[in-house]
């Protein structure tokens, strides 16, 4: 990856987060996303961003995706643009980045925060009041989270959390 810098200094946290990640897949140029089939992740260079802040939220948001990969938590991820699991996910891989950022010590004041938020408000609105459902993302966002820290234990709440599943829609 081309670590060249526009005059921002790189962040630290944020790379040992990275380095945390053990079974990470590739990293390769391109647009941001994040290929399940060949398990890789693209990003353009860090040059291509207006600071270091939204460069390593970005590459959160994609590695939260792909801790989803059967091979690891297993989530939902192969749905298609605009569903309620694609949205879902968003939801997921996006609250997921913004635990990984604050971790990092990445500048919650900055614009990276204001971003996460309109996105994550985004993709919620169209699941109305639905407390329950946000709740069991949220439990999938923190595993996400801890995956990449490399805390890869399963939690006693697995119970808890498909009686949610079960019941969010009452």
């Amino acid at each position: 990856m081309d670590t060249e810098t526009k005059g921002f200094d790189p962040i630290i946290g944020a790379q040992r987060v990275l380095d945390k990640y053990e079974d990470c897949p590739e990293i390769i140029l391109g647009e941001p996303s994040y290929n399940q089939e060949l398990d890789k992740i693209r990003m353009p260079s860090i040059s291509a961003f207006n600071s270091a802040d939204e460069y390593y939220s970005t590459l959160f948001h994609e590695l939260s995706h792909s801790t989803g990969h059967r091979k690891r938590l297993n989530r939902n991820i192969r749905s298609h643009y605009g569903s309620d699991s694609y949205a879902e996910e968003e939801i997921v891989a996006e609250m997921s980045a913004s635990f990984l950022s604050g971790i990092a010590g990445i500048d919650v004041y900055s614009k990276t925060i204001d971003n996460s938020a309109a996105y994550i408000q985004h993709w919620c609105s169209r699941f109305g009041e639905n407390a329950k459902l946000i709740v069991r993302l949220s439990s999938q966002a923190q595993k996400s989270a801890d995956w990449i820290l490399g805390n890869r234990q399963h939690n006693e709440d697995d119970e808890a959390s498909n009686w949610i599943r079960g019941n969010e829609n009452e």
